[in-house]
């Protein structure tokens, strides 16, 4: 299902566009993609017809980056566990206690 549901293009084909370019970048990569992305419909949005439509787009943006707060590495399974909390030892992310 699209990410974005007044453009149902980007699932053409079977497959979301935005699954697919986050299974090809890094969690880096793909953070970074969504901030530009995020970025780029604000800033150009004074200078489109649709004003609300880009700061929309925006939105849907910050939406996915707010998600990855939630997620963590495919190495998450090794963590070290500390007084206070476990922290993956490959990306550092703090993990819920086990």
């Amino acid at each position: 299902m699209s990410i974005d549901k007044k453009s149902k293009h980007y699932d053409h084909g079977g497959i979301e566009v935005m699954a697919f370019i986050k299974a090809k970048l890094t969690p880096e990569q793909y953070k970074g993609y969504l901030l530009g992305n995020q970025i780029k419909y604000h800033g150009r949005a004074n200078f489109k017809d649709d004003f609300f439509r880009d700061v929309e787009k925006a939105g849907i943006y910050n939406k996915l980056l707010l998600e990855l707060k939630d997620e963590v590495c495919d190495k998450c399974k090794d963590f070290v566990q500390s007084v206070n909390h476990n922290y993956c030892s490959k990306c550092g992310k703090l993990l819920p206690k086990i």
